[in-house]
């Protein structure tokens, strides 16, 4: 019964999208091997789609991407859409592609996490470091030192949390 309403589903956005069936099929296929419920996929498939569509990034990293950092922020299945959409925002009002913006965002990921930093955070720096030009793999390992730092200042005491006080 869920296999005939997602099929279902993927017939009918792929009326409404410049897209195949066949495609989106393949969108949740991905999303199935990332751990994306069947109830979820339909949202999941019909985002990545018309990021697909709205940006450069192929809908195959997309997929990945987003449902990667879905995973490591604990995000649920639904947030995908306004991930997505940020992304695009962000894309579109600063001088920032999203696939680099993406790309940063993942290298940036794990150790923002570990520090307290939210997606919306993790977004946010990843889009000023590609919008003044810091390449995705500088970028992201200069910030995971950095979050590190944070990290490990927290846990050691007023010292170090001081010094990142006065530098803040």
């Amino acid at each position: 019964a869920n296999f005939k309403s997602l099929s279902k589903n993927l017939v009918d956005l792929s009326r409404t999208t410049p897209m195949a069936a066949t495609e989106l099929a393949k969108i949740g296929e991905i999303g199935g091997q990332l751990g994306i419920s069947t109830g979820g996929l339909p949202i999941f498939i019909d985002t990545i789609a018309k990021i697909g569509v709205a940006t450069r990034l192929s809908t195959e990293t997309a997929a990945l991407s987003l449902a990667r950092l879905q995973t490591i922020f604990q995000l649920s299945e639904l947030s995908v859409s306004n991930l997505a959409s940020s992304l695009v925002d962000l894309g579109n009002n600063f001088a920032a592609l999203e696939d680099e913006i993406l790309s940063t965002s993942l290298r940036l990921a794990a150790g923002a996490k570990v520090a307290g930093a939210t997606v919306a955070d993790t977004l946010a720096i990843a889009t000023a470091l590609q919008a003044v030009g810091v390449q995705s793999q500088a970028g992201g390992t200069a910030m995971a030192r950095v979050f590190q730092a944070i990290t490990l200042a927290t846990q050691g005491g007023n010292k170090e949390l001081n010094t990142f006080a006065s530098v803040t």
